[in-house]
């Protein structure tokens, strides 16, 4: 009986010890148990000019801030690590690049691509991520000076038509071959438009030769005519802008 009641007595007073520790952390304030909120700022999206041919401007610096919030509003700087991650396309995952230490930290961005940059937190600071995408403008554009479109009778019922134009880009920046075409619309007739396209290793003259019907280009050569250089296998190359309106030619004799 002795036992019996000495038993129940530490089970009494182990259940008064597990209350009062249960009402003490009730009574701590919320802000003691909960982690302050961090946050990365940079910038979403940066275009890296490396147009000029025989340059590069890689690698790019890159600031990364790493901050803690003090009011809802109000953030300081934060010193830690931050880590950064380039996205693989074909693998579709992140896969580590650098890291560095501190509160703004400049990072050499080796190339374009989606990034991503990551502070792992502390037992008193929450993790945070952000993400930037860098463009890089190869420079790969039309040289409208350099556009010629010709018009030579085959038959009395055909002509060849030629058209020709000048593209350039940075070989440094970009070393395998670029897509150009070229749309046109024959407004004479209800017929569809005509369209080709072809690829280049490196800088130079784009021709295209095709023979066409008298009656589908009178009165005039075409009505409506452009030509693009926008085709790549990145999609981390700036675009190029089109060349609208290639030419107009008068009625072929």
């Amino acid at each position: 009986m002795n036992a019996h009641a000495g038993s129940s007595r530490w089970g009494r007073l182990a259940l008064v010890a597990v209350a009062v520790i249960v009402a003490g952390t009730l009574a701590l304030p919320a802000a003691a148990l909960a982690k302050t909120v961090t946050r990365l700022v940079v910038a979403k999206t940066v275009t890296v000019d490396n147009g000029d041919p025989g340059t590069t401007a890689w690698p790019k610096a890159l600031t990364v801030k790493l901050q803690k919030r003090i009011t809802s509003t109000h953030y300081h700087a934060l010193t830690g690590t931050v880590k950064v991650y380039l996205y693989d396309v074909d693998d579709e995952a992140y896969y580590f690049v650098m890291s560095r230490k501190g509160s703004t930290i400049s990072f050499p961005i080796p190339g374009r691509g989606k990034y991503k940059f990551v502070y792992a937190g502390s037992g008193t600071m929450r993790s945070c991520a952000a993400y930037s995408t860098l463009i890089e403008d190869i420079g790969y554009a039309l040289a409208t000076n350099g556009v010629s479109v010709t018009a030579v009778s085959g038959s009395a019922t055909q002509s060849w038509v030629t058209l020709s134009y000048t593209v350039g880009w940075n070989t440094n920046a970009w070393d395998d071959r670029l897509w150009f075409g070229s749309d046109m619309w024959f407004g004479n007739t209800e017929a569809e438009s005509l369209y080709y396209e072809r690829w280049l290793k490196g800088p130079g003259t784009v021709e295209f030769t095709f023979k066409v019907n008298n009656v589908d280009i009178l009165p005039h050569l075409f009505d409506d005519a452009w030509a693009y250089v926008d085709k790549h296998d990145d999609p981390y190359v700036a675009e190029s802008s089109d060349l609208e309106n290639v030419y107009d030619m008068p009625a072929i004799d």
